[in-house]
C-alpha cells in the first residue's frame, strides 16, 4: 500500500504540535528561511535559461551572414536584423534581472560592447559586394566571428557564476537544515520528533524530487536513455515512471522515425557502369533534416543533396515533406527544373514560408559524362579533375532555398562536362561548420587541403576518413550538425 506525501508530512507535523508550540515557530523561521534560498535558486535557473536563449542568440547572427554570402539572397540581411533584435531584447531581460550582481553585470557590459562590435562588422557584409570583394567580405566575416567567440567566452564565465552561485545556495540550504536540527536538538523529545519530520521531509520527499531534478536535466540534454530510478512509495514515484514512460515513447517514435528515415535513403554504396557512388551520412541526434538521393532512369543518374533548416524531428519532418515531393513528380515528364519548382511550392504552402530547405540536384548522362546542375541555396560541392590532379570548388551559381518564397524562387540549370577519373563531392554545412575546443572551423580550406593530401585514396575510404577527420578535429564523438556527403566517381 503506496503512503501518500500528505500522509508522510502530516503525521510528524501532527505529533509537533502537540508536543510543544516552540517547534512549529522554529519550523516556521527555518522554512521561511529555506523558502528564500528555493525562491533565490528558481531566479538563478530563470537567469541561466536566460543567458542560454542569450547565447543561442549570438551563436544565430554569423548564420544568416553565412547564408547570404552563399545564397546571395536579400532575405539573409532581413534575417540577420530579427537576429539582431532577438539579441538585444535578451541582453535588456538579463540586464533587468534583479538578481545580477556586480561581477555579472560588468561582464554582461563586456558581452554588450563585444556583440554591438561583432553586430556592426556583420552588418557591413551586406553593405560590401561579396562576389568583387571576397576578401572584405571574409575578413568582415572574421572579426564579426573573433568578437563573437571573445563575447562567448564572457559568457562561460558568467555561466560558471551562477554555477558557483548555485553551489553556495545549496550549502546554504544545507547549513540551514543543519542550523534546524542543532536547535531542536536542544530539547530532547521535540529533537527526536523534529528529527523524525526531518527524516521524512529530506529522504522521502526532497532527495527524490533532486534526483528527479537530475534526471530531467540529463534527458533534456538528449540522453533519452537514461531512466529515473526512484522508489518512494509515493506520487513522486508515480511522476518518475510517468515521466519515464513518457521519455521512452518519445525514443521509441524517435528510433522508428530514424529507421523509416534510413529506409528512404538509397544505399550508401552503388557501383554503375562507368560511375561510383558512395554516401555519408552522420546526424547529431537520432533522426536528422540531411537527407541524400540518387537513381538511375534510362541512361541518365540523378543526384539529390539537402539540408533543412533545425535539427532532430523539426529538420527531419521539413527534408521528408520535401524528399518526397520531389519523388513523387513523374519522372517521365518533368523535367528537373520543374520538379524544383513544385517542391519549392508545396513547401512554402504547407509550412508557410518560414522553414526552408538547401538543396543542389544534378543530372550525369551516363554516355557521355555531361552533368547539368541546378543549386537552390546548398554549398557549392567540390571537384577533382584528374587533368588539374586538384580540388577545387565546382563553379555553381546559388539560388534561392527551397520554401522561403514561391515568386522569388527561380533556379538557374548549369552544365559541366566530366572526365574519366574526376570525382565530384556533395556535401552539407555540418561538414565545414565543424569546431575545435578553441573555437576553429574546419573551414572549406583545411576540407581541400585535407582531399589532396589524400587524392590517391579510393572513393569509398576517401569519404569514410574525410567524416572520421572532421568528427577528430571537433574532439566530440557526435557532430553538432548534422553532416551529409554524396561522391561519384568517373570510372
Amino acid at each position: 500500500m503506496k503512503a501518500s506525501i500528505r500522509i508522510k508530512l502530516m503525521g510528524p507535523i501532527a505529533i509537533i504540535l502537540i508536543v510543544v508550540f516552540i517547534m512549529i515557530a522554529i519550523a516556521y523561521v527555518e522554512l521561511e528561511h529555506l523558502g528564500d534560498i528555493a525562491n533565490h535558486q528558481v531566479a538563478l535557473f530563470n537567469e541561466i535559461a536566460l543567458v542560454s536563449q542569450l547565447n543561442e542568440n549570438l551563436q544565430r547572427l554569423p548564420r544568416s551572414v553565412d547564408h547570404y554570402l552563399i545564397t546571395g539572397s536579400s532575405q539573409g540581411e532581413k534575417i540577420f536584423d530579427e537576429q539582431v533584435k532577438a539579441l538585444r531584447s535578451n541582453l535588456k531581460r538579463v540586464d533587468k534581472l534583479p538578481i545580477i550582481n556586480p561581477q555579472e553585470r560588468k561582464l554582461l557590459k563586456k558581452i554588450a560592447n563585444q556583440t554591438e562590435e561583432a553586430i556592426k562588422k556583420l552588418k557591413v557584409v551586406f553593405l560590401t559586394d561579396s562576389k568583387t570583394n571576397p576578401k572584405v567580405a571574409f575578413e568582415l566575416m572574421r572579426q564579426g566571428d573573433e568578437k563573437i567567440n571573445q563575447a562567448t567566452k564572457n559568457m562561460r564565465k558568467f555561466r560558471q557564476i551562477d554555477q558557483q552561485e548555485i553551489i553556495e545556495t545549496s550549502k546554504e540550504a544545507k547549513k540551514a537544515n543543519s542550523t534546524e536540527q542543532n536547535l531542536i536538538i536542544g530539547l530532547v523529545l521535540i529533537a527526536l520528533l523534529a528529527s523524525g519530520f526531518g527524516v521524512v521531509v529530506t529522504y522521502f520527499i526532497i532527495r527524490p524530487i533532486i534526483r528527479f531534478h537530475e534526471g530531467v536535466e540529463l534527458m533534456s540534454e538528449g540522453n533519452l536513455s537514461s531512466k529515473l530510478e526512484i522508489k518512494t512509495g509515493d506520487e513522486i514515484e508515480d511522476l518518475a515512471k510517468a515521466f519515464d514512460q513518457m521519455v521512452q515513447s518519445l525514443r521509441q517514435e524517435e528510433e522508428t522515425a530514424a529507421r523509416i528515415q534510413q529506409r528512404l535513403l538509397p544505399p550508401k554504396l552503388l557501383n554503375l557502369e562507368g560511375v561510383k557512388i558512395h554516401a555519408q551520412l552522420l546526424q547529431s541526434k537520432i533522426v536528422g533534416g540531411d537527407w541524400y538521393d540518387y537513381y538511375k532512369l534510362d541512361n541518365n543518374l540523378y543526384l539529390t543533396i539537402a539540408d533543412a533548416s533545425g535539427k532532430g524531428m523539426p529538420g527531419a519532418l521539413l527534408s521528408t515533406v520535401a524528399m518526397s515531393t520531389i519523388r513523387s513528380e513523374p519522372k517521365r515528364t518533368s523535367n528537373m527544373l520543374e520538379v524544383l519548382k513544385k517542391t519549392n511550392k508545396t513547401v512554402v504552402n504547407r509550412l508557410g514560408g518560414g522553414d526552408f530547405v538547401t538543396l543542389f540536384s544534378a543530372r550525369l548522362n551516363l554516355d557521355t559524362h555531361t552533368m547539368s546542375y541546378i543549386n537552390c541555396g546548398h554549398e557549392p560541392p567540390l571537384i577533382y579533375r584528374t587533368v588539374d590532379q586538384s580540388w577545387t570548388l565546382l563553379e555553381c551559381q546559388s539560388g534561392l532555398a527551397i520554401g522561403i518564397s514561391e515568386k522569388l524562387f527561380d533556379p538557374k540549370m548549369q552544365e559541366i562536362k566530366l572526365q574519366t577519373g574526376d570525382r565530384l563531392l556533395l556535401y552539407t554545412d555540418g561538414l565545414h561548420d565543424v569546431r575545435n575546443p578553441k573555437g576553429e572551423l574546419f573551414n572549406l580550406k583545411l576540407i581541400v587541403k585535407w582531399l589532396d593530401d589524400h587524392k590517391e585514396l579510393p572513393l569509398e575510404k576517401l569519404i569514410n576518413n574525410l567524416t572520421k577527420a572532421a568528427t577528430n578535429f571537433s574532439g566530440l564523438r557526435q557532430p553538432r550538425d548534422d553532416i551529409t556527403i554524396l561522391a561519384i566517381e568517373i570510372t
